[in-house]
């Protein structure tokens, strides 16, 4: 079997699957006009049926060679012990849709799709120096940045500018790159940045009144 790309490798297919995924189901809202409700009930039912077949692969031989095999130019070599990030992924955007209103678990999405990855290409890239375990400053200040843009581009879009809206998408990228530090933990960060993030920007939205 090929071997697993680890943390610390650059995975630019992992890292397109997580973009790819993320704006297909970003596309069936904007341009197919799935309402949000059923992509977070799909979301979450999605993730429990995946969450089953890890349970079940990961107590089989057979089942986990088989998906290590199939899917060894996305997962990495600690999943071959543990769940995987798609449900996670899954369950983060769809618990995002479920809590939040709209806009908001739309922004924490956008962080989970494009700051994840991005940011972890930068950590990869140009991490030099280390503040936790698998996370350096670089990639960190990089989440920061990323996230802090998409809010922006986000309000933006909604005609919302001013210092106001300045201020909250400097925060929200703040808390974007928190979400992502967490996953340090056992937190899995497809989880930890949609949920979190989305939290944080829900608390903000009460004292700014963005939306």
């Amino acid at each position: 079997m090929k071997t697993l790309n680890h943390r610390s490798d650059l995975h630019l297919s992992r890292k397109a699957w997580h973009i790819g995924t993320g704006l297909f189901a970003l596309y069936t809202f904007y341009f197919l006009n799935v309402p949000l409700n059923v992509l977070a009930k799909f979301g979450i039912s999605f993730a429990l049926v995946t969450f089953s077949f890890e349970f079940l692969r990961l107590k089989s031989n057979f089942l986990n060679t088989f998906f290590l095999k199939v899917g060894s130019r996305l997962l990495r070599q600690d999943e071959a012990e543990k769940v995987s990030g798609l449900p996670y992924y899954a369950m983060g955007a769809g618990l995002s849709l479920l809590l939040f209103p709209k806009h908001i678990a739309l922004i924490s999405i956008f962080f989970l799709v494009f700051a994840d990855p991005f940011s972890s290409l930068m950590g990869v890239l140009f991490g030099k120096n280390k503040i936790l375990p698998n996370k350096s400053l670089e990639g960190c200040l990089s989440c920061w940045l990323i996230c802090y843009f998409i809010c922006h581009l986000y309000l933006k879009s909604l005609g919302i500018v001013g210092l106001n809206a300045f201020v909250f998408s400097f925060i929200a990228g703040f808390m974007g790159a928190i979400s992502e530090l967490v996953s340090f933990t056992k937190i899995n960060d497809n989880l930890s940045i949609p949920l979190l993030s989305g939290f944080s920007m829900y608390c903000l939205n009460t004292f700014f009144q963005i939306f």
